[in-house]
């Protein structure tokens, strides 16, 4: 049964939309597959970006640290020499009657640890 104005689909017409439909997905398909190259290039040159930018403040931080250490490097080679020089001068103006009763105190020490 047949309505007046229906269009009568025929295999061949069937064909046709069916090549159509697989055209316009081909369309669409190529479409998503630029737009996901297209995110995966954006996204490694945003990872490169920031890899870069770790690597300089990593630099940065070492170039701090290492300035840290020699700073306290030289502090604490200047304070050991302060007191190498506070020593030298103790010793140099030590006269020598306090040289002599520091002997003889020592002397004595050693003596009394002998006898007992």
């Amino acid at each position: 049964m047949e309505h007046k104005g229906s269009a009568r689909v025929t295999p061949s017409s069937d064909l046709t939309l069916l090549l159509s439909a697989e055209q316009e997905l081909e369309v669409v398909l190529t479409s998503a597959r630029a737009n996901a190259k297209a995110l995966v290039d954006s996204a490694n040159a945003a990872s490169r970006a920031a890899s870069s930018e770790l690597d300089l403040e990593l630099a940065a931080a070492d170039a701090r640290f290492q300035q840290e250490v020699e700073t306290e490097r030289v502090r604490r080679a200047d304070e050991v020499l302060a007191e190498a020089r506070r020593r030298a001068v103790e010793y140099d103006a030590a006269t020598t009657a306090r040289i002599e009763a520091l002997a003889d105190r020592a002397l004595a020490l050693l003596l009394s640890g002998m006898r007992a």
